[in-house]
């Protein structure tokens, strides 16, 4: 750390961690000058914000960066429209919980792990991959200089598969016409399948799951 004296006032400049800091310490005494410096050390190495530098953003505040860049960023490029849609939703989920409302370098590991976010492990982390996006541009932004670690939860797999003969006897009995018992319902070829013969046929021909949480 140096001390430079411009005009009647001192500044500071140093490096740190790579990153070069300088600015004013608003006295024409050096012994001030000195606290200044000293104190700038000190909030750095506290991870704070600098004396006079610009103010921490909560979450829900740098979300309204975060989105506006995401949205101008171009679609050949990733991230992707899924991608970006799933960081969407992810800050849905976010949006609702104690972290929204803390700013960002104020947040830890122990604040993420003690939130409850959305109703499935998919949800979950969901949130957590869009929260640790936002805070990777922030430092990308030199708004915080660490992120906290953001641990998944654990997603539990498919237990069990259609096979060719469970598919084909699906389709068989949802071929067979039905009768309806009430003789006001309309009388239609399929009725009582319909609209779960035509649901049926595009899990089958996609391979999506029959169930998923987004």
């Amino acid at each position: 750390m140096s001390l430079y004296k411009r005009g009647n006032c001192w500044h500071y400049r140093f490096r740190w961690n790579g990153e070069q800091y300088r600015g004013s310490c608003k006295t024409s005494k050096e012994h001030e000058a000195k606290k200044v410096e000293s104190l700038v050390l000190a909030r750095l190495l506290e991870n704070k914000a600098l004396p006079g530098s610009k103010k921490i953003p909560t979450l829900a505040e740098l979300s309204s960066r975060f989105f506006p860049w995401l949205a101008s960023l171009t679609t050949d490029r990733p991230p992707m429209e899924p991608t970006k849609k799933y960081y969407r939703v992810g800050w849905r989920l976010l949006a609702s919980t104690r972290l929204a409302g803390m700013r960002i370098d104020q947040i830890t590991e122990d604040d993420i792990r003690a939130t409850a976010v959305g109703n499935s492990p998919a949800n979950t982390n969901n949130a957590f991959r869009t929260l640790r996006r936002m805070l990777k541009k922030a430092k990308g932004w030199k708004l915080i200089s660490e992120i906290p670690v953001i641990k998944m939860v654990e997603e539990q797999p498919r237990e069990e598969e259609l096979e060719p003969w469970m598919e084909e006897k699906l389709l068989a009995v949802t071929e067979i016409r039905r009768t309806p018992t009430n003789k006001y319902a309309p009388k239609s070829a399929n009725y009582g399948w319909q609209p779960f013969r035509d649901v049926l046929l595009i899990i089958l021909d996609t391979g999506m799951l029959p169930k998923c949480s987004v």
